[in-house]
């Protein structure tokens, strides 16, 4: 129908939460899908915004249980965000937010454990990666315009080495298992990332309330969701 190619009530999941951005395709190798951000009022859900076209990975999605690093393809399951980057001025809301300048970088080198899916604030004096394997965000800022980081595959326990000028990961993400961010513009990378309108992705960070309303995002084919979650 008009709402969406799956609708909140046949998945499950979302314990409690109020708020549902559904991310879906058809088949598992689509490049586009379709985004609908849902808002829980009483008993019903209704479509707060969309649908809207999105753009996946480059080779589409994978399972939970397939290695997504390099691949190129976006990681499906139910996720939480955990924080929201940008080029532009806050945009106001619930999920914190860093406003980016050129210093800022994600460095994804599967042989720098530690440094793994970790946002770095600066350039390290002596980075842990190779060259090749950081996003610089300074460098695209059309895709960065507004970046929502979802909570898949995040390093804990920060800690910052004060020799080398980073930080570091007591308990690393697992490599190489991806990360998954929502931006603006174009694909990026091999990452796999899910792209889509900038005002669009701007609506989305003020809109979501993932400490009062447990924004959750469900992400796969659409039998996946029905089945699987």
């Amino acid at each position: 129908g008009p709402q969406g190619p799956v609708h909140p009530d046949e998945l499950a999941g979302l314990e409690g939460a109020t708020q549902l951005v559904t991310v879906t395709a058809n088949r598992w190798d689509a490049r586009i899908g379709t985004l609908v951000a849902w808002q829980k009022q009483g008993r019903s859900w209704r479509a707060a915004r969309g649908p809207l076209t999105v753009r996946l990975g480059r080779n589409g999605m994978a399972r939970p249980s397939q290695v997504v690093h390099q691949r190129s393809r976006t990681r499906a399951g139910m996720f939480t965000v955990d924080r929201a980057l940008g080029v532009r001025p806050a945009p106001g809301g619930e999920v914190r937010y860093r406003q980016l300048d050129s210093g800022d970088r994600w460095p994804f080198d599967p042989q720098a454990r530690s440094t793994y899916n970790v946002f770095q604030p600066r350039r390290p004096v002596r980075p842990t990666w190779r060259p090749t394997y950081e996003e610089v965000f300074w460098r695209n800022r059309p895709a960065f315009a507004y970046t929502l980081v979802l909570d898949h595959n995040l390093p804990q326990d920060v800690r910052r080495d004060q020799r080398r000028r980073l930080l570091f990961a007591r308990t690393p993400a697992a490599v190489p298992g991806g990360s998954l961010l929502l931006h603006t513009g174009d694909r990026v990378g091999r990452h796999g990332w899910v792209s889509l309108p900038t005002a669009e992705l701007r609506w989305l960070t003020r809109w979501a309330r993932p400490r009062t309303q447990g924004t959750r995002f469900a992400v796969g084919t659409v039998d996946f969701l029905r089945n699987r979650l």
